[in-house]
């Protein structure tokens, strides 16, 4: 159920869902990816805040402490002022991965992780078409934490 707009647009924070059955329809495809929904653009947004302010409080040397750049799925979510996808947040978090592996860039979605195991969930191997792998999510976090292209706002 939608309940408001601002200026025309759907505000994502007013977006409900009426029960745990609610499934979220794919995102429609545009030139090089898929379009990003408004869940995955909030949670997106999360993770480049993440990003920048991480690599800012610990720039990424030599050695990296993992810890301080991943946020868990229900850390993610309550920023995004999404709680209600914690469980369920891996569909929206293939979007960002699809968006990151059109744009060539590394998965940005590696920095969600799993908050008992503090690694990325099961969902993250079938995510941006090939780009994610959790065998090797250790290297590909890395790759997200040095990567200094990243974009302020999601589009």
């Amino acid at each position: 159920m939608r309940e408001k707009k601002e200026k025309g647009k759907e505000s994502f924070t007013s977006i409900r869902l009426r029960g745990p059955g609610v499934e979220f329809p794919p995102a429609p495809d545009r030139k090089g990816g898929k379009s990003l929904r408004p869940e995955s653009r909030a949670l997106g947004q999360v993770l480049l805040d993440q990003h920048h302010r991480a690599t800012i409080e610990h720039p990424p040397g030599k050695n990296l402490v993992i810890k301080h750049y991943i946020l868990p799925y229900n850390v993610l979510c309550d920023r995004a002022n999404a709680s209600y996808l914690t469980r369920i947040v891996g569909a929206f978090l293939g979007d960002i991965a699809d968006w990151c592996a059109a744009e060539g860039w590394p998965p940005l979605n590696a920095l969600a992780v799993n908050a008992e195991t503090g690694i990325s969930g099961e969902g993250y191997d079938t995510a941006g078409g090939g780009l994610c792998n959790i065998v090797n999510w250790p290297t590909e976090v890395e790759r997200c934490i040095r990567f200094k292209n990243y974009p302020s706002r999601m589009p």
